[in-house]
């Protein structure tokens, strides 16, 4: 499956309608104890999607966030800020990080179905 990788400190383009996940690549490994990842629109500064350490998968470097063909159909084209908070066990940021994503428009807003009926 095709993944959206985002490096820290770069940006990365979600296509609207897409179910790939997205892929968050950091210098080291993530050992923080407590994680919150969300996905801003940058302009009107509205949450489109919260991840929280039970949501994603952590592998070494990598925090790999899910999307559904449902949820990315929803979001509005343009720019969106990807906010990413480390908490210790005491709810005091620890790390935190910002990147730019960008939501590409869809023009057709069918949600591609393989296989079966719709």
């Amino acid at each position: 499956m095709a993944s959206i990788t985002i490096r820290q400190n770069e940006s990365a383009v979600i296509p609207q309608g897409s179910n790939n996940p997205m892929v968050i690549e950091f210098d080291e490994p993530m050992t923080m104890p407590v994680l919150s990842i969300s996905l801003w629109d940058a302009r009107n500064k509205t949450a489109l999607k919260s991840w929280s350490q039970d949501d994603v998968t952590i592998e070494k470097n990598m925090v790999i966030c899910p999307l559904t063909e449902e949820e990315t159909r929803q979001f509005p084209s343009g720019g969106m800020i990807l906010e990413v908070k480390a908490l210790d066990n005491n709810g005091y940021t620890v790390f935190w990080c910002q990147t730019a994503v960008n939501v590409v428009k869809r023009y057709d807003k069918d949600i591609d179905i393989v296989g079966g009926d719709p």
